[in-house]
């Protein structure tokens, strides 16, 4: 969901530790960032996520 240049968010690769995030950490985390959600029948929707 996100619109570019910043990794959309969920697990790292590679990191030796094991930590469980949830869709309310990822929430969290994009907060006041910008967003684009895109559905199945091609619509783009762009804002912030507040």
């Amino acid at each position: 969901m996100s619109g570019g240049g910043g990794g959309g968010g969920g697990g790292e690769k590679g990191s030796g530790t094991t930590t469980t995030k949830t869709p309310a950490d990822f929430l969290k985390s994009i907060r006041g960032r910008p967003v684009v959600v895109k559905l199945n029948s091609g619509v783009d929707y762009r804002g912030f996520r507040v």
